[in-house]
């Protein structure tokens, strides 16, 4: 499995594109609370059905339209075994594009991953952030929070200062832009 393959089968699997890769011990960013602006509102025919991406196929339903909250689940390959897995995802304004924050219902881990996000009808395009540039401005100060060794760095409380820093032009450099991770939805409800 490629690096790509390995993050997209992380984030996603979770929407938009983090279980396994995190599972895996792939790199990490992360917050301590859903990223980016206001909730979207989301509308059911626009977002409930199923989403795929490479060899997995993820199923998404509204949970909370006006708080921008989507329930997802998919089958995750765990040693031979197929294991049923759910999370939620918020729904988040990011300016220009949006955020995606993903919640695993695994273990006692209250952190939510993150990734920037389009959608356009039946086509979700996500890209993941740049573990490495969230690494380097945490341990410079330019944004709040911590690292925890090489493999996860976890925002502290982002003010409107750094969000929009974060989601304008002068933070394009902290995705993964040449990256993409694209959903297709297949059906709907």
């Amino acid at each position: 499995m490629t690096t790509i393959d390995r993050r997209i089968a992380g984030f996603m699997p979770a929407v938009a594109a983090c279980a396994a890769c995190l599972l895996a011990g792939c790199a990490a960013v992360c917050s301590k609370e859903p990223f980016g602006g206001p909730p979207l509102r989301l509308e059911p025919a626009e977002w409930d059905g199923t989403w795929a991406v490479a060899e997995t196929a993820v199923s998404a339903r509204v949970k909370d339209s006006d708080g921008g909250v989507l329930r997802i689940s998919w089958i995750e390959d765990s040693d031979g075994a197929f294991r049923l897995k759910t999370g939620e995802v918020h729904v988040r304004d990011g300016e220009d594009l949006l955020f995606l924050a993903l919640k695993n219902d695994v273990g006692d881990d209250d952190r939510y991953y993150f990734a920037r996000a389009k959608k356009g009808g039946d086509i979700l395009t996500v890209w993941l952030p740049l573990f490495q540039a969230f690494r380097d401005d945490i341990v410079s100060g330019r944004l709040p929070g911590e690292t925890n060794g090489a493999y996860t760095v976890t925002l502290g409380t982002i003010g409107t200062n750094e969000l929009h820093r974060i989601a304008s032009r002068d933070g394009r450099w902290m995705f993964a832009w040449d990256e993409p991770v694209t959903f297709r939805r297949l059906a709907g409800k």
